[in-house]
């Protein structure tokens, strides 16, 4: 009769052991893949800020950076500028924003931003002057 317990608890700790080992199996490779796709959706996110460049399609720039809150890596200088000049289209249109309102400290906070951003793109600030423009007609 003991036995038959003792065996019946073994048999049911066998198979907890069984079905938490596969919860963390499952976990692990899940784990794999949203670090997979988390990467590639980076990947694409930089692809798109480089068409949207492309077509001088600002908003679109401005729009990708701030719904992915995607940042700049040391490691790439063009994706730095154009994370930069996504950055700026989104500061400019907030600082248009409040100017219009008639928040100008808001609006002072956001164009030192801009200034300092603009400062780092160096051969790329012609986009920035493009965002002027493109704001200053509005």
């Amino acid at each position: 009769m003991k036995t038959d317990k003792k065996n019946a608890l073994t048999v049911i700790l066998n198979i907890a052991i069984i079905i938490t080992a596969v919860f963390f199996i499952a976990a692990f490779f899940g784990m794999i893949s949203e670090l997979k796709r988390s990467y590639d959706r980076d990947s694409r996110n930089t692809d798109s800020l480089s068409i949207y460049l492309e077509d001088d399609d600002f908003g679109g720039m401005a729009n990708v950076y701030h719904t992915y809150n995607i940042e700049a890596q040391p490691e790439s200088t063009h994706k730095n500028y154009l994370v930069n000049i996504a950055e700026y289209a989104d500061i400019a249109f907030k600082r248009k924003m409040y100017a219009a309102k008639g928040e100008s400290f808001r609006a002072d906070e956001y164009q030192k931003r801009m200034d300092g951003i603009k400062a780092e793109l160096n051969e790329y600030s012609i986009a920035a002057d493009k965002i002027d423009d493109i704001l200053s007609s509005y």
